[in-house]
């Protein structure tokens, strides 16, 4: 049971003392003894701030100081609830008179007292101060609940007006369900929406206006609403009063009636049949742009292999041309060595002959100017990559790959570069060294890679 916390206020502290360890001999928890009204109220505030309160003061009605007992007994009962036990010597009557209007204390004790007298004062007021404490929270809690009842009431009537009011006037679909998805209202927009009469969708389930196809997505979606209390459906299909079907949006959210158990869900669909429109549209122009573009590219590709097999038939010409009047050239050098050794004199018209053939072929430098037009119109970046990486290489190194690239022999690049077979193949070994390329690694594919 719990311990009696009490405190004794008497201007005698002789048998102040003596009360209060007689008192503690019966298991009860003395917190203190004072001889004024005025320090008695003050040690109240002290335990009072530290949450020890006293639950019976036993008071003598004359005390030492300003204050009387009535007076602090009076403050004491109203401020911090404790109850009050009255010790006197004076006279019955007077007694009575002078604190009964002021204070209903638990009960008088008229000196000399005993003990047992004080002990069972002390079990009856205790007793009396437990109902009254709890009769005092009952009413309090009644008290908070008639008002939190009135409060929910004035509340939930402000928001079903408030609810109505917006469901009556807004363009979208508001609904409210039970957790079964069947409606238990329905805004009057369905009737415009959906061509529904909002008493027509009372009890019937929200899961019979789906599209088929969406049925098993609505219905994931639904239970997982439900569990974590509020949802949103993208796009999907609403069935209207014709069989048609129009695209929505949802959202959902999940609310408990006050006072009870029941849930229920409300549902904002918004109307998306035009923005969906809409979106088709615009992705059909945009892979209509996409086939478009496609062919333009393809045309594109086309004509630019077109050009550049001409570009490749030019430049092919041109190696070949290039070497056939090389190969004239050495007939005709070796035509003027043969005159030469057999000390044959050559006649006016023989030397015309030979100059008109000469005459008829240009130098080599204008030749490989013009196959390199040619070629950096095939090629744009070759000499440029060879540049970057290759930055030790010679203008003849760059004529040298350039050929290679346009997949010539040897005796065609000899011929090309009016040298022998001999030093064309020295030219490739000084290549691969410069190139810095392993033994297993072909120059010419090398070179086509570039």
């Amino acid at each position: 049971m719990k311990s009696v916390k009490l405190f004794i206020v008497e201007d005698e502290l002789l048998p102040a003392n003596d009360l209060k360890v007689n008192l503690e001999e019966l298991n009860y928890k003395v917190l203190g003894v004072e001889s004024s009204g005025e320090k008695f109220l003050e040690r109240l505030a002290v335990m009072h701030r530290s949450r020890n309160d006293i639950d019976i003061a036993i008071v003598d009605i004359r005390l030492a100081g300003k204050m009387s007992g009535i007076e602090a007994a009076k403050i004491a009962s109203e401020k911090y609830q404790c109850g009050i036990i009255f010790l006197t010597r004076l006279n019955k009557k007077k007694v009575f008179e002078t604190s009964f209007p002021l204070l209903k204390p638990y009960t008088y004790l008229f000196k000399p007292v005993d003990i047992e007298q004080v002990h069972a004062a002390i079990e009856v007021a205790f007793y009396q101060r437990h109902i009254e404490m709890e009769n005092k929270r009952i009413i309090e809690d009644l008290q908070n609940e008639i008002r939190y009842r009135k409060q929910v009431e004035t509340e939930l009537l402000k928001s079903e007006e408030e609810f109505r009011l917006v469901a009556q006037n807004v363009s979208d679909i508001i609904a409210v369900g039970n957790t079964d998805g069947k409606f238990l209202f329905m805004s009057p927009s369905s009737q415009r929406i959906l061509d529904i009469e909002p008493d027509e969708c009372i009890n019937i389930s929200m899961f019979e206006l789906f599209h088929p196809d969406e049925f098993e997505m609505m219905e994931t979606n639904w239970k997982k609403m439900l569990k974590e209390g509020h949802g949103y459906f993208p796009d999907h299909r609403i069935r209207k009063s014709d069989g048609s079907f129009i695209w929505m949006e949802t959202r959902g959210t999940v609310y408990t009636l006050p006072h009870q158990h029941e849930k229920r869900v409300v549902i904002v669909s918004h109307e998306i049949t035009s923005r969906r429109q809409a979106e088709y549209e615009k992705s059909k122009r945009y892979i209509e742009q996409l086939i478009a573009e496609q062919k333009i590219n393809f045309l594109l590709k086309e004509k630019h292999q077109k050009d550049l097999d001409e570009k490749n038939r030019e430049l092919t010409t041109s190696a070949i041309y290039i070497s056939q009047k090389n190969k004239i050239l050495a007939m005709v050098k070796k035509e003027i060595s043969h005159y030469l050794e057999d000390d044959k004199y050559l006649t006016q018209r023989d030397f015309l002959k030979i100059l008109k053939t000469i005459d008829e072929n240009v130098q080599f430098d204008n030749d490989w100017n013009s196959v390199k037009v040619h070629f950096e119109k095939i090629h744009p970046t070759f000499f440029a990559t060879l540049r970057k990486k290759f930055k030790n290489l010679t203008p003849s190194d760059h004529k040298l790959c350039a050929l290679l690239k346009m997949n010539l022999k040897t005796k065609e690049i000899s011929q090309i570069l009016k040298i022998t077979p001999e030093s064309t193949e020295i030219a490739r070994i000084r290549l691969r060294k410069k190139l810095k390329l392993p033994k297993e690694v072909n120059l010419t594919q090398f070179i086509a890679g570039i």
